[in-house]
């Protein structure tokens, strides 16, 4: 094109008068284009480079480095340069002092051999390209961290599920309690080292044959109606059914069988005997009459005359006992005596009052030091139960001591003793039981209860349990001391941060002086 003059009409900032002049076309096109030779010298620019020059029609014929921007351009001359050299185009972002970005773009032309007679220079306006691209910038941005912390959140709610199943499954493996899980196929999925203990088979011994091998005959067909009716109407039951030990001998077991996933059944069993409750109960009675009723008021000399032999059948039609064992009535002829009401009594939660436990702690202690057998007592106190109080009143607490009671009832064996002393306070006698089974079946109380969240009106709570052992050997005096001691490890596992057990040392733990009885916490 060579250098341009204008006619003599066209001044810069205006339209031209007439297509026909090239350079009025030149001056109105879009994008600003300015044209400059290889010495840099400007040979024509359109209108809309003043927004981005400070030129004038005088101006062409100058240098680019005589003219000065209203824009961001410190690399323009470098790249026309090399453009220049190279013959190859380039393309930078600009943004201009107005606010607007625009695209700047070098390509030379006409191109003769290997020298090129100019560049050309376009600027394009991507202001809302470039708001667009921020925008979406910012819209990725967010997006990524809002997955980063989704991310986090699911990172952390698998960490914990993974923790809550660890835990579980180290309840599972340690509990003293035989766990088990039924697979739809007839044959046991999962078992627990319980099994072995209680039953004398090796675990793999059971997994190897069919669950109804080993339950008796005579029970095949109610347990298997009653696996079925769970298993279909999707709810708990409950069933007695014998079950064959290694050494061929079956034991009653009741079966708390509840509907797993993928159409397993899954559970807990509990040794009993078949008469044994009751029959257990009913000497326990026996004894406690025999040996109080020759001292009741105004009894008649015929009845403190009476042998224990002649009295037997007289206490034996005089006392009620249910199919599990709890002594539901007494007859009047006994049932005068204030003093019997123990016997009776048992509170919202089902298990026996704090007069009843006291006068079988008495016997316990007795018989380790006539015996030289070795008992343990448990003393447990409930954790963080305030928010139950506070949100959902009595019936929220009494119905989560009823669940908790519940729970303990699975952990204790038939011969031990479970009691609600008041409040949120419970204990346990375990007859003739080492310590470390006591702290295995205290750590499992205290397990169950915190992997188990109570639930009110929608609302979850996290309840824990603290647990104190005091072990009842030939040198513990009296009942008193025996509470004593176990006070003192249970508030020794509160202050070492609740939801814990811990075993009173006669040489490190100094006993608590004895709580006062008073009304619920």
């Amino acid at each position: 094109m060579g250098k341009t003059e204008r006619n003599q009409d066209t001044q810069p900032g205006t339209a031209p008068g007439a297509c026909s002049d090239p350079d009025r076309l030149l001056w109105d096109i879009a994008p600003a284009t300015l044209f400059v030779d290889p010495e840099h010298r400007i040979r024509l620019f359109t209108s809309g480079c003043q927004s981005l020059f400070n030129l004038a029609e005088s101006d062409i014929g100058r240098t680019l480095n005589e003219i000065s921007l209203k824009a961001d351009d410190r690399h323009l001359l470098k790249e026309v340069t090399m453009s220049l050299k190279t013959l190859a185009p380039s393309e930078s972002e600009v943004f201009a002092d107005n606010g607007s970005w625009y695209l700047r773009r070098i390509a030379p032309y006409r191109i003769q051999g290997e020298r090129a007679d100019g560049v050309a220079i376009t600027y394009t306006d991507i202001t809302r390209l470039k708001n667009t691209q921020d925008e979406l910038s910012r819209m990725t941005q967010s997006l990524e961290q809002s997955v980063e912390e989704r991310t986090r959140e699911a990172q952390a709610h698998l960490r914990e599920r993974e923790r809550a199943a660890r835990e579980r499954d180290a309840f599972f493996e340690l509990s003293a309690v035989p766990f088990f899980v039924m697979a739809p196929d007839g044959y046991f999925q999962r078992l627990n080292p319980a099994w072995e203990d209680l039953f004398g088979w090796k675990l793999d011994e059971l997994y190897e044959r069919p669950y109804l091998d080993l339950i008796h005959q005579k029970d095949l067909t109610r347990f298997k109606n009653d696996i079925k009716k769970a298993r279909s109407q999707g709810q708990p039951v409950t069933t007695n059914a014998r079950f064959r030990l290694r050494d061929g001998s079956y034991h009653w077991l009741e079966w708390d069988v509840q509907p797993g996933e993928n159409q397993a059944m899954c559970g807990v069993v509990r040794k009993i005997s078949r008469h044994g409750p009751s029959s257990r109960a009913l000497q326990w009675a026996r004894e406690k009459l025999e040996k109080q009723m020759p001292q009741r008021a105004g009894a008649p000399e015929a009845v403190k005359d009476q042998s224990p032999k002649t009295l037997k059948p007289l206490v034996e039609t005089s006392i009620t006992i249910d199919s599990r064992g709890l002594i539901t009535s007494i007859s009047p002829a006994v049932g005068g005596n204030n003093r019997y009401a123990s016997v009776l009594h048992k509170d919202f939660t089902g298990l026996v009052s704090r007069t009843e436990f006291e006068n079988r702690l008495t016997m316990a202690v007795d018989s380790a030091r006539k015996t030289g057998k070795v008992h343990a007592l448990l003393l447990m106190s409930l954790d963080r139960c305030r928010p139950v109080e506070e949100t959902g009143g009595t019936a929220a607490v009494n119905e989560l001591l009823r669940e908790v009671a519940g729970k303990l009832q699975v952990q204790v064996r038939q011969r031990d003793t479970l009691a609600h002393l008041e409040g949120h306070e419970f204990a346990a006698i375990l007859e003739n039981c080492a310590e470390e089974h006591a702290c295995r079946i205290a750590e499992d109380m205290r397990a169950l209860t915190y992997n188990a969240p109570f639930t009110w009106n929608g609302k979850t709570y996290q309840v824990g349990m603290s647990i104190g052992i005091a072990l009842v050997d030939a040198h513990v005096p009296s009942a008193q001391h025996a509470v004593h001691n176990a006070n003192s490890a249970r508030h020794i596992a509160q202050e070492d941060g609740r939801s814990k057990v811990h075993v009173f040392n006669q040489d490190t733990d100094e006993p608590h002086p004895p709580e006062k009885r008073g009304p619920p916490r």
